[in-house]
């Protein structure tokens, strides 16, 4: 009986020491726990940053792009403007080498903007656009990629290689194919005196028609698309990113 009294009386482990361990273990799985959690939310805001470094890239890309399009069309329909002015003159006879060259360079010069979205559609694909904090930002930058698909759909570009088959479809009326493929071969297009092959008012009225309708469309996308929507968004969109994430050229 002396023994069994003292089994029962011997000192055990009590309610308190049980808390303890719990508590110890408890902690340990919840410090884990925020150190993964703290982890990977230092992953993701890396891996936005650098996401946003590339697209900053890109939109840097797309201006030097818009500015160069810009010139080239303002350029070429300065040229449009020339030959038509040469075309109608009762003395375009004396410039036939000129007329020539514009008549055939004119239409090469039919760019249409093309933003690198190689970033964005990696953020979208991967489901990494909502690494974005920002959601002011993340709607600006959807926008702009937006306004692109809207131009496509708008047509103008096919608009503007529209403009340039009609016109291949009818420069053989006045034009001596010829002259052209010598130029395309990089030969001198004066040394045999090309000719225009009408002098038909109508005839040529018709081809400068079709010069002005590729600088219609021209001036289009000049204002609409690239003046007045892409230039000015990716400006802000740049200044946007630069301020959010302390970007430097």
């Amino acid at each position: 009986m002396e023994t069994h009294a003292n089994h029962i009386n011997a000192p055990g482990k009590g309610w308190k020491h049980y808390f303890f361990e719990f508590l110890m273990v408890f902690l340990a799985v919840l410090g884990g726990f925020l150190a993964e959690n703290i982890r990977e939310h230092r992953v993701e805001r890396e891996n936005e940053k650098q996401y946003m470094k590339s697209l900053w890239l890109d939109l840097q890309a797309d201006t030097d792009s818009l500015k160069s399009i810009s010139s080239s069309l303002e350029k070429s329909n300065e040229r449009i403007e020339k030959l038509i002015r040469l075309l109608k003159s009762s003395y375009r006879n004396d410039s036939i080498c000129e007329i020539y060259d514009l008549a055939i360079t004119i239409p090469l010069a039919d760019r249409l903007p093309q933003p690198q979205n190689k970033t964005f559609e990696q953020l979208k694909s991967s489901g990494n656009l909502r690494l974005i904090r920002n959601s002011q930002l993340l709607d600006q930058i959807g926008a702009y990629y937006m306004r692109y698909d809207q131009m496509m759909a708008a047509g103008p570009g096919q608009m503007m290689f529209q403009n340039r088959h009609d016109l291949y479809l009818i420069t053989y009326e006045l034009f001596d194919m010829t002259v052209f493929e010598k130029w395309h071969q990089r030969l001198n297009l004066c040394k045999e005196k090309p000719v225009l092959l009408s002098n038909d008012p109508m005839v040529i009225n018709k081809i400068c028609a079709r010069y002005f309708y590729m600088q219609m469309t021209r001036n289009a996308i000049l204002k609409s698309w690239i003046g007045n929507s892409f230039l000015p968004q990716a400006d802000s969109l740049l200044k946007s990113l630069e301020k959010e994430y302390y970007f430097r050229n």
